[in-house]
């Protein structure tokens, strides 16, 4: 028998997903904790329509990631922080700062896993860092950090 999944099922699928599965498996199982309904051609349609809209969603969300990584090439993000009598910061400048930042100047699609760093940043200056989505988009930037007034 078809049905939709409702939630995640563990060794048979996501939500969403239509799935052949035994008639005892679902009248036993998946039907009494709500985990799947019956595949009806009503519900098979809002499935697809569903599908299609979370698409658009996503394909709409890349061109607009795609978009503000190209925006942000060869832009500078300025960071301050607490800076000892040595040069040193008091607390090192993480790609989770620079993604922070980034949401904060209207980039809040960028995520902190895209940013490429060597190591964390301890002490002031400009640095080039680099910022690559899964998709391959990929952009230069430069992080100042300065002392914090």
């Amino acid at each position: 028998m078809k049905v939709i999944l409702e939630k995640d099922v563990v060794g048979l699928g996501k939500r969403g997903d239509l799935k052949e599965v035994k008639e005892g498996y679902f009248r036993n199982f998946l039907m009494p904790v709500k985990l799947a309904v019956l595949a009806t051609k009503e519900k098979i349609r809002g499935r697809e329509r569903e599908v299609m809209l979370k698409d658009k969603a996503k394909k709409l969300s890349e061109e607009k990631i795609a978009e503000d990584i190209n925006k942000l090439s060869g832009q500078t993000i300025t960071l301050e922080g607490k800076i000892n009598e040595k040069g040193s910061l008091y607390k090192a400048v993480t790609t989770k700062d620079i993604a922070k930042k980034l949401g904060e100047s209207g980039f809040a699609g960028i995520s902190a896993n895209w940013i490429m760093i060597e190591k964390p940043h301890k002490e002031a200056g400009k640095f080039e860092v680099e910022i690559k989505n899964p998709e391959g988009k990929s952009a230069k930037i430069f992080i100042e950090i300065r002392e914090q007034h």
